[in-house]
């Protein structure tokens, strides 16, 4: 894969490129480089993306608590790209 095709795989999900970064565990900017191709992402990147297209394939009630926006994502830290709720 190429740092062209983000673009695509996110905008097949309907995501917005916060969302998708979200997704991936990383920032806003860094993903938008990644994207318009200024930096190369990771190797592990094509990894992470073939390992939860498997999950989204056959595991989607698992797949459905990793989506962007769903704060019971595995390893979330409280106050990241949001705020401490009381």
């Amino acid at each position: 894969m190429e740092s062209t095709d983000l673009k695509p795989w996110r905008e097949s999900r309907g995501w917005s490129e916060q969302q998708a970064a979200r997704y991936l565990g990383t920032r806003l900017g860094t993903y938008r480089n990644w994207e318009t191709g200024k930096r190369k992402p990771p190797d592990m990147l094509w990894r992470l993306l073939d390992v939860l297209g498997t999950i989204e394939t056959f595991a989607p009630a698992i797949h459905n608590t990793l989506l962007p926006g769903d704060d019971r994502r595995p390893g979330r830290k409280a106050g990241y790209n949001q705020e401490v709720q009381s």
